[in-house]
């Protein structure tokens, strides 16, 4: 169910952050049973059944480190049903 992201310094980030959203998501019962596993990253198939949910990471900024990796990510996620 997972998809491509955007290729970039960040990009295995994203990744990461979109499974745990799907996992957030799919794991929620009530969310589940509404969905079953109709739940994409970006874009759903034109011919995709309703109701469907589709997430993206709308901006993904690491905090500035000179001498080491980011020690933290300030990201947004947007989440839409329909």
């Amino acid at each position: 169910m997972l998809g491509e992201w955007k290729n970039g310094e960040n990009s295995h980030i994203k990744m990461d952050i979109g499974k745990a959203i799907y996992k957030i998501l799919h794991d929620n019962i009530a969310v589940e049973s509404l969905v079953s596993t109709r739940i994409a990253p970006n874009v759903m198939k034109q011919t995709s059944a309703f109701p469907f949910i589709v997430y993206d990471v709308a901006t993904d900024s690491p905090e500035g480190q000179k001498d080491s990796v980011a020690l933290l990510d300030n990201v947004s996620i947007m989440v839409s049903a329909y």
